[in-house]
């Protein structure tokens, strides 16, 4: 035997099987743990394709590796070997020249039926190897993530001032809200007064002639409706704004956010928990609006970046700037503020060059995401038109 095949023969092999559909957090968690034991040499990732099975899949098995790819290649793990299978996990494991089969136990549903597949896998000489799970993903399945999207939910967890915890990687949210919502979410971000309104207002009708359908979804609007008493969401923030601002922002049953919105631009603190009270409503009518909503959603966001919201709509932005004289003028003239008002109202917001640093740093982390970057006073609608053409949805064929 040559010294290849004899180190072929001599390597720790093991199999992680699953469906990945889709491959999700705790898949992750139990990929990540495995290898990082230094126990394999080799850790194949296998999923299945299903052609014996009676299970019926969402993403065909060639959408289900390459997902698995994406989401796993973050992570840098050089022993690990993504691939379907059809058949037996056995026979796969067989011709893997792996004896160690990887299994994810989740909490208190999975011992009872992983130990009979242990033991019905000894028979081929075939180990079990359990990474049992953890708190914060004991309960989640591909069929937990599939529920929540057709109830028209979004895949994360998400508080005001925090980092947003995904239930998934960003490839797999876009991907289930495209196969079931039908609809592709990009966030449209820029500096105060850089025209990003006008440009979302413009593309979506330029867009829907080109037979893109494509949906304005102006954040600063949504949120000016929650001050007016024919909303849902008024009682709750009426009375929470009455106690931050004092009676001056509210009278009448009617909430004026020409007292408060001079103070926010200068108290931190204050922003910060007016943020909090708006965030539950806007959360909501976001998740309608992508409920009611299909092809392209502009979520049109001045501050994306600064509230840390990329993962809203899955690392696609596209960021608006224009000459920062003419800004400034335009903020001032809309307004009704002088030069000293607009400095202290858009301090809170990063320059347009930090934005860009911010994006294209969470796109690199991630491996995942759409930019675009456009001057308003000079936009190129033919270029977008045929950029959004070219990358939405993800997967063409469904």
């Amino acid at each position: 035997m040559n010294s290849y095949f004899g180190d072929k023969m001599k390597q720790k092999n093991a199999v992680y099987a699953l469906s990945a559909d889709p491959i999700h957090k705790g898949h992750l968690y139990n990929i990540e743990t495995a290898a990082k034991t230094e126990l394999f040499d080799n850790i194949y990732v296998a999923i299945a394709a299903g052609g014996n099975s009676s299970k019926k899949y969402m993403f065909s098995p060639e959408e289900r590796v390459w997902l698995a790819k994406k989401t796993i290649a973050p992570l840098d793990l050089d022993n690990v070997i993504i691939e379907s299978f059809s058949g037996m996990m056995a026979h796969y494991a067989y011709e893997r020249n792996a004896k160690t089969l990887i299994r994810g136990s989740r909490i208190g549903s999975d011992f009872e039926y992983e130990q009979k597949l242990a033991e019905y896998n000894q028979k081929y000489g075939l180990i079990t190897f359990v990474v049992p799970s953890i708190k914060e993903i004991g309960d989640l399945s591909s069929t937990f993530l599939k529920e929540i999207i057709k109830s028209g939910g979004l895949l994360l967890d998400h508080k005001p001032g925090s980092q947003p915890i995904n239930h998934t990687h960003v490839t797999v949210k876009q991907a289930l809200e495209e196969r079931v919502q039908n609809v592709s979410l990009i966030g449209v971000t820029g500096n105060m007064g850089a025209g990003k309104t006008t440009y979302c207002a413009e593309l979506e009708k330029v867009g829907r002639a080109a037979g893109l359908d494509i949906t304005h979804y102006d954040v600063d609007k949504k949120v000016h409706g929650f001050y007016r008493s024919d909303s849902p969401a008024f009682l709750n923030v009426y009375e929470q704004i009455k106690n931050l601002f004092g009676i001056d922002a509210c009278q009448s049953d009617q909430i004026n956010r020409e007292i408060f919105a001079p103070i926010v631009w200068g108290d931190e603190e204050k922003r910060n928990k007016l943020n909090k009270i708006l965030f539950e409503p806007y959360l909501i009518e976001f998740e309608k609006t992508i409920a009611n909503n299909q092809g392209i959603v502009l979520f049109d966001a001045a501050y994306l970046v600064e509230y840390q919201m990329m993962d809203w709509v899955n690392n696609n932005v596209i960021l608006v700037r224009c000459d920062e004289k003419e800004r400034s003028k335009r903020v001032m003239n809309r307004d009704g503020i002088n030069l000293d008002e607009f400095n202290k109202k858009t301090k809170i917001q990063l320059f347009s060059e930090e934005q860009k640093k911010e994006i294209l740093r969470k796109q690199e982390k991630d491996q995942h995401g759409f930019f675009y970057e456009v001057d308003s006073q000079k936009p190129n609608f033919e270029e977008i038109i045929s950029l959004l053409k070219k990358n939405f949805p993800m997967f063409k064929n469904k």
